[in-house]
């Protein structure tokens, strides 16, 4: 029969029901990260198209949207979560709601014959896959390659859509559930949606920079949460303000770089967490709208406070946070004098790399035989420094920089060389890095969860390659693929979760560093090639759609608000909703105004709807999901 869906906007949690899967082992996490391969490929991309010339003038463009994933979809973030069994995941448990929906925003800059675009997620961290699958459709759309111009970023919040990352099913459950066509098709339509939007609306502009250097030196909403490199603190505690707007002053977007994992929330409701609540403070502060982008920094190593000093709890703690960064935000914005015409330069390369080329001898980074003899990881190993010290010989002890790991006892669980893995290797052997420079500020993508010491070398080097100021330098992590944690050699081997988590050992992050420091040099350089040779992978699976069913009572209203409230009282409304594979509901505040209704605004000219955290939704199936699968 066909099933009426009932979703309810209220501020109670209404369906308790958890399905508790821990059924991956330790070992099976392990090859999960390692097998998130993507698989495909394709020839060597087009040359670039040219950008028209813009006449000495900055042209923006600016949109946004939200991401098109259906309520019950897995999260990405954390693994062997729980939550409730939904039609749309595997063994990771499903979402019941949202706290805000998921979003997509972009920004396209163009200077004669420069363009930029940058387009952030809500979600955990893009993959070249999806970056690929992007660029290919905007160039069907409208005939332009953002292959070297794209910077697809994740906001790295741990409460956004999962199922978008290819990995094999039975090993794919962990960190990001089952890869799923359907869910990867959605996100990319999403992402070329408004990017298309926003290279449609560009308009002559004018932009500017500025940077606080103490953003939190107190640890007040943000720490540094690995001991491992210590003893004392040290995070990417600074702020880059970019503002953008028109010719009379008007602005259009902010760009706010930081550095602040989204691991506020561990619920089963989807939510953009601390980043997104960031932007939303900072549109606030506005009388007209404004798109705030959030772009994540060297956040490996950073993570936010549940609570703060005043007493601000968990679910405060995302507008207190935001409230506290917006004020920064503002302080820095007055100082920024913004430029029509900024010299522009932006340089992208696809690199592929192993084991020579990362820079290990041979000997290097291995393990020893039980014959003594030593056996080089060929293509990498996953998971080292887990095996307890009394098995393989290394002493790492936090807070003491004095114990350290030792090459040959690494007690790495995974090695990629391994038949199971080996046919995934090629996939994590290859990255998309871009740098760009506009006026005196200079931005870097990394591929991945930068920390905080190795951003700090790659900001002085490129400041020193450019001779430009370290303070206009500033890092874009999670930015085009992931490739896991990135740290420097000597922060590798104290070991903890982040060398865990991370595929090729010590001199993997210098050598990226070498690659972008490499690639800055070329801002001043325009006469070197930067055609890339190697081709941009993409996974395509013929997976099913996901089935919707009919439902029954379609829009009946099941309850409604009180007919009078006041200020702080919380307030309800139930209805009946189409199956979430396809009903894309909207919920906004409206009134009564001549006999007619109209949408409420809030005081920046957006409308108050369910994009912040005014409003929370949950659905209840009905009958539950739960009766499907008895």
């Amino acid at each position: 029969m066909p099933y009426p869906f009932f979703p309810v906007k209220e501020t109670k949690i209404v369906c308790h029901d958890r399905t508790c899967r821990r059924l991956i082992t330790g070992l099976a996490l392990c090859l999960l990260v390692l097998l998130s391969a993507c698989h495909g490929g394709g020839g060597s991309p087009p040359e670039a198209d040219p950008v028209p010339s813009t006449s000495g003038r900055l042209l923006a463009g600016v949109a946004r949207s939200r991401l098109d994933v259906p309520i019950g979809i897995p999260m990405g973030g954390y693994g062997l979560r729980q939550g409730p069994r939904t039609h749309f995941n595997v063994i990771m448990g499903g979402s019941e709601g949202y706290y805000d929906w998921p979003t997509v925003k972009v920004l396209v800059l163009e200077m004669d014959g420069r363009r930029l675009v940058i387009a952030r997620g809500s979600f955990c961290f893009p993959t070249e896959s999806l970056r690929a699958r992007i660029v290919a459709q905007v160039l069907e759309r409208t005939g332009i390659d953002l292959d070297r111009s794209l910077v697809l970023h994740g906001n790295h919040t741990h409460s956004g859509p999962a199922r978008y990352i290819p990995v094999p099913d039975l090993l794919g459950a962990v960190v990001m559930d089952v890869y799923h066509q359907e869910v990867a098709d959605r996100i990319a339509a999403s992402c070329t949606e408004v990017i298309v939007e926003a290279l449609e609306s560009t308009i002559p502009a004018r932009i500017g920079f500025g940077s606080l250097e103490e953003l939190d030196p107190g640890e007040v909403y943000a720490y540094d949460r690995r001991c491992h490199n210590g003893p004392g603190s040290y995070k990417e505690d600074r702020l880059t303000v970019g503002r953008v707007e028109t010719d009379d002053g008007r602005a259009l977007a902010v760009l706010v770089g930081m550095a602040l994992h989204g691991t506020l929330f561990h619920s089963t409701y989807l939510t953009g967490d601390v980043p997104d609540g960031i932007e939303r403070w900072v549109e606030a502060a506005y009388d007209h709208p404004v798109t705030a982008i959030y772009l994540q920094g060297a956040a490996g190593d950073v993570n936010p406070h549940t609570g703060s000093p005043f007493g601000h709890g968990k679910l405060q703690m995302i507008d207190w946070i935001g409230y506290t960064v917006s004020r920064q935000v503002a302080q820095v914005e007055k100082s920024i004098e913004t430029d029509p015409a900024p010299p522009m330069d932006v340089v992208t390369r696809r690199i592929h790399f192993d084991r020579d080329a990362i820079g290990y001898e041979a000997g290097e980074f291995g393990r020893r035989t039980p014959g003594g003899g030593f056996a080089e990881f060929e293509l990498g190993a996953f998971m080292c420094g887990s095996v307890p010290s009394a098995l393989h010989g290394s002493i790492v002890d936090c807070d003491d920089p004095d114990t350290s790991l030792v090459d040959g006892h690494l007690g790495c669980l995974v090695d990629v060389s391994w038949d199971l893995c080996r046919p995934y290797a090629p996939y994590f052997q290859q990255a998309t890095l871009t740098v760009t420079r506009i006026g005196d500020q200079v931005f870097y993508t990394m591929p991945g969860e930068i920390t905080a010491h190795l951003a700090y070398s790659a900001r002085e080097r490129i400041a020193e390659v450019l001779g430009a100021d370290m303070a206009r330098v500033a890092t874009i992590g999670y930015a085009n693929n992931y490739l896991f944690y990135l740290t420097e050699a000597w922060d590798w081997m104290q070991g903890g979760y982040e060398t865990e988590m991370s595929l090729f050992g010590w001199r993997f992050g210098p050598f990226l560093v070498d690659e972008i420091v490499g690639l800055a040099a070329r801002l001043d350089s325009p006469a070197v090639d930067p055609v890339d040779t190697v081709p941009a992978l993409r996974y395509v699976r013929d997976d099913a759609p996901f089935e919707a069913e009919i439902s029954e009572r379609l829009g009946e209203v099941e309850s409604r608000p009180a007919a009078r409230v006041t200020r702080f009282d919380t307030v309800r409304f139930s209805w009946y909703g189409g199956h979430p594979a396809v009903d894309d509901f909207r919920v906004g505040l409206q009134r009564l105004e001549g006999g007619a209704y109209v949408d409420v605004p809030r005081a920046n000219g957006l409308p108050y709807d369910d994009a912040g955290w005014e409003m929370r939704l949950t659905h209840r199936p009905c009958p539950s999901y739960e009766a499907d699968f008895r």
